[in-house]
């Protein structure tokens, strides 16, 4: 007696579903766009007035070398300043901002943040405050975007990546684990 109930429940189902799948979505929304937000430049409106500082210290004049990325390229300024006197002053650009993550050094960038400074070397340190918002892919991508965008606004410069420091106290630290697949 219950398979007489449940064959023509079975059926009804079994039509609905051929029905949905032979909808017309012509008119149906578009899947939602999933977007990298390492890979879309954006500014770091918190830095403003440092980006803007940076812009008139360093940009449109020449530099040998460019330094960019985030408060371990900025701390030249404070904690390595005795060294950039000596080694670096008049021949270095340092564009690095505390607290900035690969889309705003992008943005800068799109800014033309190096226009006209043609240098020889570019060494960029970036990614590790995108480790608490953004995959380990998403990262290297925005990463991948960063450098194929300094290519071709400095295209004699030799480039140097410099690997994500270790974040966390253990090995084992997720911290850890994404920087390390992230390098």
């Amino acid at each position: 007696m219950k398979l007489n109930v449940l064959f023509p429940v079975s059926l009804a189902l079994a039509g609905s579903l051929v029905s949905v799948i032979g909808a017309d979505t012509t008119n149906a929304p578009a899947p939602p766009v999933i977007v990298n937000s390492a890979a879309v430049p954006v500014p770091h409106t918190d830095k403003h007035a440092d980006v803007q500082r940076k812009l008139e210290r360093y940009g449109h004049k020449h530099a040998e070398i460019i330094f960019d990325g985030d408060s371990i390229m900025n701390r030249w300024e404070t904690t390595g300043q005795a060294i950039w006197k000596e080694r670096y002053a008049g021949i270095a650009a340092d564009f690095g901002i505390e607290g900035d993550h690969v889309e705003h050094v992008l943005w800068r960038l799109g800014q033309g943040q190096v226009d006209g400074i043609d240098p020889k070397v570019v060494v960029l340190m970036i990614g590790t405050n995108n480790s608490g918002k953004n995959s380990a892919g998403e990262i290297a991508d925005g990463i991948k975007m960063l450098v194929a965008e300094y290519e071709k606004r400095c295209p004699r410069a030799h480039i140097i990546l410099m690997g994500i420091f270790p974040r966390g106290e253990k090995p084992t630290d997720g911290g850890r684990r994404k920087v390390a697949a992230v390098n």
